[in-house]
Order: C-alpha cells, then sequence, then structure tokens
C-alpha cells in the first residue's frame, strides 16, 4: 500500500503536480482495504426445496430483490407463465414494446394490462387470485382440494395461448380504437380512466368472438358503452368486482349478437336517465379539475357533434387531433370570465375562477385578442365579427352558454352553464346512440 501511494507520488512530480494531501492518503488506503477484505465478505444464500412451488418461488425472488414488497397476482401469473412457457412471456413483452405509440395511441399498453384483459376475456376471471388458480390447474368449485392437477394446467395454457392471438391482434386494437375515437376521445390526454379502456376491450373481444357481432355494429355499442362507464366513473373503485360481476351477467345470455346488443343498451339504460343528466352531472361538473370525467365527456360531446370551435371556421375535431401546423397550440382552454376581470370584482381563489364552466375552447389567435378583457366588452365584439346573426342561437346551445350570459353575476353564470353543459354531454351521447358506424 505504501509503495503504491509513493508510486502515485512519483508520478504527480512528474507532471508538476502536488503530492497526495495526507486526507488523500487516507482514502486510498481505506479504499484498498475495503478490496482486500471483500476476499472475507459472507455472501447469504436461500436453499429452496425442489417441491416448492411457483408462487412461492416467485414470492421469495420478489421480496429479496425488492425490499419486501409483496407479489400482486399479476406478478404471479406473469411469473408463472414465464416458468411455464416463456416463449408467450416474451410475446406479451414485445407486442407492448413494439406498439408504444406507434399503433396503440389511446393508451400505455403494459404486460400488466395483457395480463387483466386475458384473464377476464379467456378465462372470464375478472379477479386476477382465481385466474392465478385456473393456469395452475387448480378446481375453483366450493369444496375442491385445491390440488393442482396437471392436465387442467395443460388445458388453461393452451387456452392462454390460443386466446392472447386475438388479445394481441393488432388489427382488434385498430377496430376497438377506432370506436373510442368515435365516442369523442381522440388521444390518450382526455382519457381520465385506463381501467375503462381496459374493461371496454375486454367487452370488444367477447362481443367479436364469443358472440360474432358484426364490426359496424360493436364499434356502435363499444363507443357508447365507453362513452358512460367513463363518464359515471364505473371502473373508478372495485374494478376487480365490477368487471367480474359483469363477466358473470355476459356468461348467462344466449350466444348471439342481438341478446349481446340488448344486455349492453340495458346497462347504458340504467346509467343514462334524465335524473342523472338533470340532477346529478351539474353537480359533478363544479370542480376546477380538468381532469375529470365530466369535463372530458364535455369535449367528447363536441367532437362527436362535430362543432365547430368558439369563434372558429374549425371543427373541435380537427382542433384536438394535433394535426394543424404551427409553433403554438391549435386550440387554447379559455376563460369566458376573465381571471383578471374576476381578481378586479375580488374574485380571487384559482378554484372559483378556474371553474370547468368559466372554459371554453377557441382558436388561439383569437384568444390572444380576448385574454384581458371583461366578458361585457369582448363578447358582444367578437359574436358581430365572427357569428353570422342566424347562427348566434345555435353557437350559444352548442357551447352551452346561458342567453346574455356576460351580463349575469359569476356564480350565477356557473350554475347556468353547468345545466347546459350537462344538457350538451346528454346530446353527445344522444347523438352517438343514433350515429351509423358504416365508415371503416
Amino acid at each position: 500500500m505504501v509503495n503504491y501511494i509513493e508510486r502515485v507520488n512519483k508520478s504527480k512530480l512528474k507532471k508538476g503536480e502536488p503530492e497526495l494531501t495526507q486526507k488523500e492518503k487516507e482514502k486510498i488506503e481505506h479504499t484498498i482495504n475495503d478490496l482486500i477484505n471483500l476476499k472475507g465478505y459472507n455472501i447469504g444464500t436461500l436453499t429452496i426445496n425442489h417441491n416448492v412451488d411457483e408462487e412461492k418461488v416467485a414470492d421469495i425472488f420478489t421480496r429479496v430483490n425488492s425490499g419486501g414488497v409483496k407479489l400482486t397476482e399479476n406478478d404471479f401469473i406473469l411469473t408463472l407463465i414465464s416458468v411455464n412457457d416463456p416463449d408467450l412471456r416474451d410475446n406479451i413483452e414485445k407486442f407492448c414494446n413494439n406498439n408504444k405509440q406507434a399503433v396503440i395511441k389511446l393508451m400505455n399498453l403494459e404486460p400488466k394490462h395483457v395480463i387483466r384483459i386475458a384473464m377476464a376475456y379467456i378465462f372470464k376471471r375478472g379477479r386476477l387470485k382465481y385466474a392465478y388458480q385456473v393456469l395452475r390447474g387448480i378446481e375453483l368449485k366450493k369444496g375442491s382440494n385445491k390440488i393442482e392437477d396437471e392436465t387442467a394446467k395443460r388445458t388453461a395454457f393452451t387456452e392462454l395461448r390460443f386466446g392472447l392471438k386475438n388479445v394481441l391482434n393488432i388489427e382488434n386494437w385498430n377496430q376497438f380504437e377506432k370506436a373510442i375515437i368515435s365516442a369523442g376521445y381522440l388521444n390518450e390526454t382526455n382519457i381520465t380512466s385506463t381501467n375503462a379502456l381496459i374493461a371496454s376491450y375486454i367487452l370488444y373481444l367477447i362481443g367479436k368472438y364469443d358472440f360474432e357481432v358484426d364490426n359496424n355494429l360493436l364499434r356502435n355499442l363499444i363507443a357508447r358503452w365507453f362513452y358512460i362507464m367513463v363518464l359515471r366513473g364505473t371502473y373508478t373503485n372495485s374494478f376487480e368486482t365490477t368487471i367480474q360481476e359483469q363477466l358473470n351477467e355476459v356468461l348467462e345470455l344466449d350466444k348471439n349478437k342481438y341478446s349481446f346488443k340488448e344486455y349492453i343498451n340495458k346497462k347504458l339504460r340504467l346509467l343514462s336517465t334524465d335524473d342523472y343528466f338533470e340532477q346529478i352531472l351539474p353537480e359533478e361538473l363544479s370542480t376546477s379539475s380538468t381532469n375529470s370525467p365530466s369535463w372530458n365527456a364535455y369535449l367528447a360531446a363536441l367532437s362527436v357533434m362535430d362543432v365547430k370551435a368558439l369563434f372558429s371556421d374549425l371543427k373541435v375535431s380537427l382542433l384536438f387531433s394535433g394535426n394543424l401546423d404551427g409553433t403554438k397550440k391549435s386550440v387554447e382552454r379559455h376563460h369566458l370570465f376573465p381571471k383578471e376581470y374576476l381578481h378586479s370584482i375580488g374574485i380571487t381563489d384559482d378554484k372559483d375562477t378556474n371553474q370547468i364552466a368559466n372554459y371554453a375552447y377557441i382558436e388561439w389567435p383569437d384568444n390572444i385578442e380576448i385574454s384581458y378583457d371583461s366578458p361585457k366588452d369582448y363578447f358582444p365584439k367578437m359574436i358581430s365579427l365572427f357569428v353570422p346573426k342566424d347562427r348566434i342561437r345555435e353557437l350559444k346551445l352548442i357551447h352551452a352558454l346561458p342567453d346574455e350570459w356576460y351580463k349575469l353575476d359569476y356564480k350565477e353564470f356557473l350554475n347556468q352553464r353547468r345545466k347546459l353543459m350537462a344538457i350538451v354531454i346528454k346530446n353527445g351521447y344522444e347523438t352517438l346512440t343514433n350515429k351509423n358506424f358504416i365508415e371503416e
């Protein structure tokens, strides 16, 4: 060690550099000692009995490598697939990696999502702990001995391999995403629930393969399903319980497209009542969160109804698609009652000024001109410049603007506009319901 330090000092002197300080010498000594002591370092090992099942092996492995983090059922299933069919696991991984934002645009698809979809579509298991037992060949009937059956296990993996071809079929994803886009959800930023996407794709696969529903009808059903399920937050809580209940209901249906269609329509009728749109939805719109399901449903409705942006000749659907040129965003969210104006009348809390009922989307060059004006000053002027007289009433209706809204007390304006926004969302759903999806 001393010889090494001397050699370093001689080398530094030759280069015209100062010798090592005492602190640097001590650091070198400690580092060399640590390296020498590695020869006597004890490495802990675990010996696992040969008859331990995959679940326990996976649990031990993950705990050792993740500091005691508990495995999920999804982890168990992926591990089980890796042990029994590594090529299948590779196929899942490759599909997710190859299609990130290339083909599948509405979600960041991960292996855990594929597993969730596959277990529900193939085995009709919404609860992954039971799907895991199916893959292990364990009988799920009440009173069974919970012993693995190799024949049942091989059968389950055969079904998994066959069913995953449909789950990972890129054409299925293309058709499914067309349905979601047709529902007005044009990009990932407008979708507040990945669970709703997963559940809707499960239903799409079941409709296509189990009930042989033709493509146009299926696309319409799935579009409407997604629209209402996201709006109502159906899959926000207790996802596994909700999806299992729906799978149980589907299993009771006759295997034809008419029973599937009626099932979808019946479920949607229960969730899209007049009471909901008139009483509950306006309250849900009482928020400043632009990530709320109700706000995104409002934007989806504007797209479904092919509405033009406020003070613009361009359709909202085009503005949100992001296909227009320009250094700024094609469309901007504008405060109908500008924040500066609200501040001047004593309304300063962001929760009040940023209420979603105070927002409208307009083409951005116009937003520059009206950003700092009071509504009673800018709105009549913009109307006269950009809206023909015979279209003023239509513009107010489709953009949920109360009559002479700019003259209203701010809180009264918010109350009235929420009710009108709820009507727009309802009209969007009714437009979607009456639409024929014949375009390919």
